[in-house]
């Protein structure tokens, strides 16, 4: 995570949202699944998103399902003023 934050923060002269670490964790993935699925066909590329397991990525550790659906834990925040407190981690397997 400090090795994106800083490269991003050197090439675009700001600290990076969350939507471009979930873009950059987003292309990674596809990646991936074309390693995974063994090509770059719709169909392999399918394949390979279903073979993603424990995926180590900037915005944390995520599976995919047998449906393609990302399994990633979530954290509640309490905002209060200007402190940030975690609440709770709520995990895939949490919900079911």
């Amino acid at each position: 995570m400090q090795g994106y934050l800083k490269a991003y923060s050197a090439k675009f002269g700001s600290e990076p949202n969350s939507l471009s670490a979930l873009g950059y964790d987003a292309v990674y993935a596809v990646k991936l699944a074309i390693e995974l699925g063994g090509g770059s066909s719709a169909d392999q590329i399918t394949e390979g998103l279903r073979k993603i397991k424990d995926f180590k990525g900037v915005t944390g550790t995520f599976s995919i399902d047998e449906n393609r659906n990302a399994k990633k834990s979530i954290t509640m925040l309490k905002i209060g003023g200007s402190n940030l407190s975690k609440v709770k981690v709520i995990k895939p397997e949490d919900l079911k």
